[in-house]
Order: C-alpha cells, then structure tokens, then sequence
C-alpha cells in the first residue's frame, strides 16, 4: 500500500488534487498510446503507426 501525505499549505481542493496527482501521476498524463502492430510507441492524437502505417492502436492507462 502506498500512503502519500502532503504538508503543503493548500486549500482543501488543491491538497485533494496534489494527492490524487501523486498517486495517478501527471495530471497531463494520457496513459502510452502503442501499435499492435509493430510496437512503435505513439503520441495521444495518432490514428496511424508512424512506422507501420496501420491503424490498430492500443491505448493503456497505468
């Protein structure tokens, strides 16, 4: 189990955000866009493999 405690002196809705982007990661953060394919890693607005050129795309969330 991970505890994450933040001392930080926010307000109530950020200290809960800070928390939670401790533990998903970066708020920005859009999981690894991939081929199934070739395995070419991707960037999140691709609808083709840039390596391959095919359109099966696999998204995971970490």
């Amino acid at each position: 189990m991970l505890m994450v405690v933040h001392t930080n002196p926010l307000d109530k809705g950020e200290q809960k955000m800070g928390v939670l982007r401790t533990l998903r990661g970066k708020p920005d953060d859009t999981g690894l866009y991939e081929c199934r394919n070739c395995g070419t890693k991707l960037a999140p607005d691709r609808d083709r493999c840039s390596n391959c050129n095919s359109r099966e795309i696999a998204h995971y969330e970490f």
